[in-house]
């Protein structure tokens, strides 16, 4: 095994850990697995690739309590040869690392599957012309927020979010020649983060064109609320909006990962207002999954200030 640890105490961790493991287990730890451990005396840090060579898996934890048993946990992964995140992973995690001594969140079959928090990202789908390409959702319609790595004759990657969630696509992905040919997509000459601009290549019909790539709202920009109302504080915008997210609309459930972004950011506007409890309260509520305790304490906190919808 390597270890990457963030101070001795988090070396130290990781080392127990490999002794708790049965033996064939421990064996492969040390021969297939990186372990880095991260924030316990940095905020961050920089580790060369040649780190990783020669192994099959990299563990990364957070240096926290209980880490020993988080480390066995993503062990488990491991060893189970875990190809993706999904709730069955997660139980079978979890069992596997309480036979192997773990205790709390990680060994819990059952708190694992609660917890467990499927990554939800856009189903992007492209409306292109001869001089430019915008994204949007097909799953909730949102025109993407597109944000743009741009390095010059570079693969053309970016990052796109609706209300579905976030991801990274590359443009070959969603977008093709005209010719109907899959066509390689760099990034053009001069494109910048606020500019960017791509070219399509087609080795296919040699065809060369290209486009600027257009973005759709930031949606963590604050948005105006239905009906405005000027003795609305910033706050309360953001209240209402974290309670919108929490209604089920246009066939899509609870929007919790938007909610909670909007309560956080309330958070920070409240200071000491004597709200901010029930804010934390409602936070508190989403964490453990309770989408609709949520909404009614929002509704509670807000009472005439939210709008009906389409107000």
């Amino acid at each position: 095994m390597r270890i990457i640890p963030d101070g001795p105490a988090s070396l130290r961790d990781v080392i127990e850990a490999l002794v708790r493991l049965p033996e064939p287990v421990r064996a492969f730890a040390l021969e297939k697995v990186v372990v880095f451990v991260n924030g316990a005396i940095s905020n961050g840090s920089s580790v060369e690739a040649r780190a990783l060579q020669g192994r099959d898996w990299l563990v990364n934890v957070t240096a926290q309590p209980g880490m020993q048993d988080v480390i066995l946990h993503e062990l488990a992964h491991a060893w189970l040869a875990h190809d993706g995140p999904s709730t069955d992973h997660e139980a079978e995690a979890a069992h596997l690392a309480a036979a192997w001594g773990a205790r709390g969140d990680s060994a819990d079959p059952e708190g694992a599957v609660a917890r467990f928090w499927q990554w939800i990202a856009p189903t992007p789908q492209a409306r292109v012309t001869d001089d430019a390409i915008a994204l949007s959702c097909s799953v909730c319609g949102d025109e993407c927020f597109v944000l743009s790595p741009t390095a010059a004759g570079l693969p053309a990657r970016v990052g796109i979010e609706c209300r579905c969630g976030v991801g990274a696509i590359t443009l070959a992905s969603v977008a093709s020649c005209s010719c109907g040919a899959t066509a390689s997509v760099v990034w053009a000459e001069g494109a910048t983060p606020t500019h960017p601009v791509a070219e399509w290549r087609c080795d296919a019909c040699g065809a060369r064109q290209t486009r600027e790539i257009r973005s759709g709202q930031d949606p963590t920009c604050p948005m105006p609320t239905p009906a405005a109302d000027p003795n609305l504080s910033y706050a309360d915008a953001l209240l209402i909006q974290a309670a919108r997210a929490l209604e089920s609309h246009n066939g899509l459930g609870p929007d919790m990962v938007w909610a909670r972004r909007q309560l956080r950011r309330a958070l920070g506007e409240l200071a000491d207002d004597p709200r901010r409890q029930d804010v934390e309260a409602t936070l508190a509520a989403l964490k453990r999954l309770d989408a609709a305790g949520a909404a009614r304490g929002l509704t509670a906190l807000l009472g005439p200030a939210l709008p009906a919808r389409g107000g």
